[in-house]
């Protein structure tokens, strides 16, 4: 027993047991055990499903433009072999004017089940830009984002789902100098994120 200003306590591993000291059955002692394991288990594991169930963003602003272009689209100009056999969804999607990067006009139309073709027309000359790497978005099973997503004032274009019908995720792009150049990449099991 050990004293401390008058008062005693029991030594660790003495049967002596003080007023608020309680012996515990084994039963109770593996409950207790398995909360203590069940809490250990959820501590190590939530920090890790947290940060794969949330969108990482690249915000737009950080790539916002200037100026808008505000007049009558150019008409679009026809000088490649793709151009021409898109005309039609070209000259129709540049009538509904600027969409994109200040005075480019993000052009899309069907290509298939939950898939989009992919365009870039600058509003003020006319010339049509096709990227090599997002000449195709398709979408994937359990995906529930929008497969394009992009702003007038900004020059940032998220990409979502299959690419040219490779990989499956969330792309960010910059359009700089009339071609995309890609900044981040994150593969995503859609199934499991649309779960979360």
């Amino acid at each position: 027993m050990l004293t401390t200003s008058g008062r005693s306590l029991p030594c660790v591993g003495s049967s002596e047991r003080g007023p608020h000291q309680r012996r515990f059955s084994g039963l109770q002692l593996a409950h207790m055990r398995t909360i203590l394991q069940t809490i250990i288990v959820v501590i190590l594991f939530v920090p890790a499903v947290i940060p794969a169930a949330q969108k990482p963003v690249l915000p737009f602003e950080d790539y916002r433009v200037s100026e808008t272009f505000e007049g009558k689209p150019a008409p679009v100009k026809l000088s490649s072999s793709r151009a021409r056999m898109f005309r039609t969804m070209l000259r129709m999607n540049a009538e509904k004017g600027v969409n994109f990067a200040g005075h480019y006009i993000v052009a899309t139309w069907g290509c298939g089940s939950d898939c989009q073709s992919l365009a870039i027309i600058d509003a003020r000359t006319g010339n049509v830009y096709f990227t090599p790497s997002v000449l195709l978005v398709g979408g994937q099973l359990y995906q529930e984002e929008d497969l394009l997503q992009f702003r007038k004032d900004s020059r940032l274009l998220i990409v979502a789902g299959a690419r040219n019908d490779e990989g499956s995720g969330r792309y960010f792009y910059v359009w700089r100098n009339n071609q995309f150049k890609l900044i981040r990449a994150v593969e995503i099991d859609w199934k499991q994120e649309s779960s979360n």
